[in-house]
């Protein structure tokens, strides 16, 4: 049985605080169809974080926060696919997700420091 949601309902229940499982993000606002999203979220320091991730690769968080919570990959696949932009999607399993500090590293930044180091 197929369940039709909104990407408001998505983002609510991803966002959530480890631990309690309560919604980080109390608002989500967008113009239009197609249009930016803006997030009210809790102002701490877990949330500050993961908007912080959110803001520098949103499929990369969500792929992984997807992954956390056990979505099957097909519905994974789905979830982001209706939230999220096609190269967003492409990119977010090349995304590195540290779920002790909410932040995401980028394809980009991990060449980046691979380089640093050698």
């Amino acid at each position: 049985q197929e369940i039709t949601t909104t990407g408001r309902q998505i983002l609510m229940s991803l966002f959530t605080f480890e631990g309690t499982n309560k919604a980080m993000v109390s608002e989500v606002h967008q113009a239009g169809r197609g249009e930016p999203v803006a997030l009210v979220h809790f102002n701490n320091d877990e949330a500050e974080q993961m908007m912080a991730s959110v803001s520098k690769h949103p499929g990369g968080v969500v792929h992984n926060l997807l992954k956390k919570k056990q979505f099957p990959a097909a519905g994974a696949v789905k979830v982001m696919k209706k939230i999220l932009t096609s190269q967003m999607c492409s990119e977010a399993t090349q995304c590195e997700w540290d779920p002790e500090t909410y932040s995401i590293t980028t394809k980009e930044e991990q060449e980046a420091k691979e380089r640093n180091d050698s």
